[in-house]
């Protein structure tokens, strides 16, 4: 996949100037793009215009990334967060369609 996220971006968003990691950022942008599809429930492609996405859902996406990387495991001990509400989620939710099953 990858279509939409390069590893230049990628590394730029990640703050990371150097290559040892090139491999693990290139596998996440499959990882991410993945995500979103499956989040909105959606082809990425269903959503381009003029054949790209719109800018706010790439940057989402660039967030989303940025999780992922610093984020490598699912459990964190002794650390406290704030979950960001205002940054990946209010950049997706105008592109996720709601249906009544």
């Amino acid at each position: 996949m990858a279509d939409y996220l390069t590893l230049e971006l990628a590394k730029e968003q990640c703050n990371v100037d150097f290559d040892d990691d090139d491999t693990f950022i290139t596998r996440l942008l499959d990882v991410t793009e993945a995500a979103v599809a499956n989040e909105l429930e959606e082809d990425l492609e269903n959503l381009e215009v003029e054949s790209t996405l719109p800018p706010d859902l790439i940057h989402a996406m660039y967030l989303l990334l940025a999780h992922f990387y610093a984020n490598r495991e699912a459990l964190i001990i002794g650390v406290g967060a704030t979950i960001v509400p205002l940054a990946y989620k209010m950049l997706i939710l105008p592109f996720k369609t709601y249906t009544v099953k």
